[in-house]
Parts: C-alpha cells; structure tokens; sequence
C-alpha cells in the first residue's frame, strides 16, 4: 500500500514505476487540489498531508483486503473506522484503468481518501462501494500506461 502525505511520495512512486503515469496525474492533481484548499502560502513541495489525511493507493496484484483492514477498511462489515464513507467515486483512466476513490472523514479536520483498483478485490467490495457512489461523481481521464508490468 501507498501512502502518500507529499509531493515527494508521488515523485518517488512515479520513479519507481509503480502506478500508470494516468493515475500517477491525477494524484498530483489531487495533492494540488487539497494544497490550495489547506495551506496555499506554504510551497507546495513543502505542503503535507499529515495533519489533512493522507491519500492510500493499493496496489493491483500487490495489496488484499488484509491491507484494507491496515488502514480500518471492512467492507463486509460496512464500515470504515466505523464510519460509512463520506463519498465514493468511480475513476476512470481511459482505456486502460478504473479505480474507486473513497473519501472517509475520521473527524472535521481530518479526511483520508483510499484509492484502490476496481474490479480487483471482489464483487463484495464492488457490491459495497457501488452502494456510496454518486452518480454524478464518475470521473474519466486520459490514461498512458507506466513502464511497470503489473499495471
């Protein structure tokens, strides 16, 4: 599992190939969006997520439902840290990735989003997250593939 608090974990992730250079993108973009609505005067090479919430991306062909439960995910038990997400998003990378994003509000100040490839863990976990996606929230974005074999 991936987590990312800084500029320089995506940068480092991006070095080591481990994602598509797509999502890779978008969570530069996220990493921006959250800078600017926290902590703008800050650099934003200097910004962290750790007071905020970081990001988590599991991997595909890396991470299990265990590494769900590392970070208090169940879906079977239908709940996060006993709280049911915040809001859930279908991304997709066109063409060649999909993944669901999950955003789970822990208290006021603090919302961590988990990142995890669709179709991946299971029709329970699809079953489950489909139940908390807004219609309205299915993103679609140009996708180019890493030089990472398993993406």
């Amino acid at each position: 599992m991936i987590t990312i608090k800084t500029m320089c974990n995506i940068a480092d992730v991006n070095k080591e190939h481990r994602l598509p250079i797509g999502l890779i993108v978008f969570l530069e973009a996220t990493f921006k969006e959250l800078h600017e609505a926290h902590d703008p005067e800050v650099d934003v090479n200097h910004f962290s997520l750790e007071m905020h919430g970081p990001i988590y991306v599991l991997e595909n062909g890396v991470d299990t439902l265990v590494d769900l439960g590392k970070i208090g995910l169940y879906p079977p038990k239908n709940q996060i840290m006993g709280y049911r997400p915040e809001w859930v998003e279908r991304i997709n990378l066109s063409g060649c990735c999909r993944y669901w994003r999950i955003g789970v509000m822990a208290d006021n100040d603090y919302l961590f989003q988990v990142i995890l490839p669709a179709d991946v863990f299971g029709r329970v976990v699809d079953q489950w997250l489909r139940e908390y996606l807004d219609d309205g929230e299915l993103l679609t974005k140009p996708c180019m593939r890493s030089n990472n074999k398993t993406d």
